[in-house]
């Protein structure tokens, strides 16, 4: 947030426009590092496919496409999992650094309070590997509490969780 209190982030449903900055999100290894194996063509056009089918078409997950400074630079997800909503986030690296991911988390999670099927029964879920340092801060900085981690195949895994 800026001095007067408004973001710098904007945050947009994703649409079939914003394709080609989800296939450099998904191919880019170090965008991936901490998330999984980079994707293929085809597997990004896949995802991207059905990305685009269901997002909008229920209540219970949110894509949005984060616009900072006239351009797009990442993605930020929401879906409702039992009781409660977990959260992603992926950032172009070179805006890895400038809060763009704290801004936007803090605006998803206006907008889950703002969704139908936001319940104050619910919380937030957020996973990362312990290895990345930035993510484990970003959520211990916005109030998450560290649940538990769990080590599968030498990489170990924190769950953070917040209240609404």
């Amino acid at each position: 947030m800026n001095q007067q209190g408004q973001s710098r982030i904007k945050l947009h449903h994703i649409n079939i426009s914003h394709q080609e900055l989800y296939q450099q999100l998904y191919q880019n290894p170090s965008v991936m590092q901490y998330i999984g194996t980079p994707l293929n063509n085809e597997q990004v056009v896949k995802s991207f496919e059905l990305l685009i089918e269901r997002d909008g078409l229920f209540a219970d997950q949110m894509t949005m496409m984060i616009h900072y400074r006239a351009k797009y630079v990442g993605l930020i997800q929401a879906k409702l999992k039992e009781n409660h909503w977990s959260l992603g986030i992926m950032l172009l690296p070179e805006y890895h650094g400038k809060g763009i991911a704290q801004e936007s988390h803090e605006l998803i999670i206006k907008l889950i309070e703002q969704s139908p099927n936001f319940s104050k029964h619910q919380s937030l879920l957020a996973k990362c590997m312990s290895a990345n340092k930035a993510a484990n801060a970003l959520y211990r900085n916005l109030g998450f509490k560290l649940m538990d981690s769990e080590t599968e195949m030498n990489t170990t895994t924190n769950r953070w969780e917040r209240n609404l």
